[in-house]
């Protein structure tokens, strides 16, 4: 495309062109006075000046919008530079995962060697047996009377008798039992305190 100082530069080439068109080739446009000729001439004259400055402002109007398309280009890479850089973070974040994944799940083929381990030697050395609590929460050590149980389990005796008693309070005050949120919230408020 031909810039706005292109165009200028080139004005001189067109209005001798222009003269060269308007010079009379045919017999007949000799014989047209010459003020009608030069009106004529003053006229195709501005109609080639006024193309010309069409023509300018079409090449300034695309330098403008090649402008914003540039910039818009430079925005687009930028995202794009953005995008790549997240998505590379979200891989490493998911291998780092997977590397925790791996590395628990051998802790956990560890820990149940381990628990299956001791099992056998205490089921072996005490003649014990492991067998599912009725509520098929865990797994208990049958044959363990409950007053031995009881000795290693002090601190589960405290939380009971706190949230017995929490309870006990609450029936009291409200009229009512208390709910299962509100004996949750109380367990969890005498488990903090018997530490």
């Amino acid at each position: 495309g031909m810039t706005r100082r292109g165009l200028v530069r080139a004005a001189p080439i067109f209005m001798a062109a222009l003269a060269l068109a308007l010079a009379p080739s045919h017999p007949a446009q000799a014989r047209i006075p010459p003020r009608v000729a030069a009106r004529r001439a003053q006229a195709r004259l501005r109609a080639v000046q006024a193309q010309i400055a069409r023509i300018a402002q079409q090449v300034e109007r695309s330098r403008i919008e090649q402008g914003r398309l540039t910039r818009a280009l430079r925005t687009t890479e930028q995202s794009a530079g953005a995008a790549r850089a997240a998505l590379a973070a979200i891989h490493r974040q998911r291998a780092a995962l997977a590397g925790r994944r791996a590395g628990l799940a051998a802790r956990r083929q560890a820990s149940q060697m381990d628990l299956a381990r001791t099992r056998r030697v205490l089921v072996r050395e005490l003649r014990a047996a492991y067998e599912q609590r009725a509520d098929g929460k865990a797994r208990e050590l049958t044959g363990v009377p409950q007053q031995v149980k009881d000795l290693f389990s002090s601190r589960r005796a405290v939380i009971t008798r706190d949230v017995a008693a929490l309870a006990a309070a609450y029936e009291d005050r409200h009229g009512r039992p208390p709910s299962a949120r509100a004996l949750f919230s109380m367990a969890q408020f005498a488990t903090l305190n018997s530490r």
